[in-house]
């Protein structure tokens, strides 16, 4: 386990310290980065179930608002617009009852395909509190893998794109492929499925740094120094990317006019040298304005 502001390698099997003197003066007591496999996840049931209640919570409110769905005609409800409307039926077409977005059972099992793959170079990084018998034990979570590029371009049109008319889906692919082709010269990419931080959790900031750099660092020893994320031009996900240099590659309000979500890529090194360009002061700064900027532009 690494704690924040301490250097560090990331292996195969997780982060190893470096027990230099200056690694000794310069750590300090806060949340921890740590590495997982599927077989960790496994072997330690409660803490999987503290991380599935804590990506539904996140994905729940929002931005995303992805607590219940209808079965019917799809249309999605938060979790607070779900509790204060006193029904479990489907305010738009009132045929369906309404249904997990994200069901616990089908959370694991994509963690699990995910983590599993047996080729290419599956991650996953969790921040926890220092205290390990403090209540919450997840404060933030990464996981993706790499795969070559064409590899991650089909998964993210099976995944996303499912219910688009045929003609966007290839236009959406074409358009993901070429900009994909021009920003990752090795051919190789890292797909970071999730990547989120509990709502209040102190530093979150910071958080997102920390895991994002042990992930940087595991998938460009891999082979994999592109990342593409699939997110919200509201998250705070989107806020780091963006102020890293990465560059959007597809938004999907070009076919569907209102949708905030895009397809974003960078290069895996602005992770690596983030705690040298941006400071923690600098990190809060940053994230207030655009969290500033967000709300004057929902008004």
């Amino acid at each position: 386990m690494v704690f924040l502001g301490e250097a560090h390698h990331i292996v195969k099997d997780g982060p190893v310290p470096l027990h230099d003197a200056a690694t000794v003066l310069n750590r300090r007591r806060g949340p921890r980065i740590q590495s997982y496999t599927a077989a960790g996840l496994s072997a330690d049931p409660a803490f999987l179930h503290d991380l599935v209640r804590t990506y539904r919570d996140i994905f729940g409110a929002e931005p995303w608002n992805e607590w219940k769905v209808c079965p019917s005609c799809r249309t999605t409800y938060g979790r607070l617009e779900y509790e204060t409307r006193g029904s479990n039926w489907c305010g738009r077409c009132g045929l369906g009852a309404l249904v997990d977005y994200h069901a616990p059972e089908q959370v694991v099992e994509r963690l699990y395909a995910e983590l599993g793959m047996s080729h290419g170079s599956p991650f996953m990084f969790t921040a926890q509190p220092a205290n390990p018998s403090s209540v919450g034990r997840v404060l933030g979570f990464t996981w993706g893998f790499g795969l070559p590029m064409e590899q991650v371009v089909t998964h993210i049109l099976r995944h996303y794109f499912t219910d688009l008319p045929e003609r966007l889906a290839r236009h959406a692919e074409a358009r993901i492929l070429h900009g994909l082709a021009a920003c990752c010269p090795s051919g190789n990419a890292t797909y970071i499925s999730e990547v989120a931080v509990a709502e209040g959790a102190r530093g979150s900031s910071m958080l997102f740094a920390q895991m994002l750099h042990a992930m940087a660092e595991r998938q460009v020893a891999n082979g994999y120094p592109t990342w593409v994320l699939w997110t919200s031009r509201k998250s705070r996900a989107y806020q780091l990317a963006a102020l890293l240099g990465g560059a959007p590659l597809y938004h999907l309000d070009e076919d569907v006019k209102g949708d905030h979500r895009l397809l974003i890529a960078g290069d895996c090194a602005e992770f690596l040298a983030i705690r040298e360009k941006y400071p923690a002061e600098k990190l809060v700064s940053y994230f207030v304005k655009t969290a500033r900027d967000l709300k004057a532009a929902a008004k």
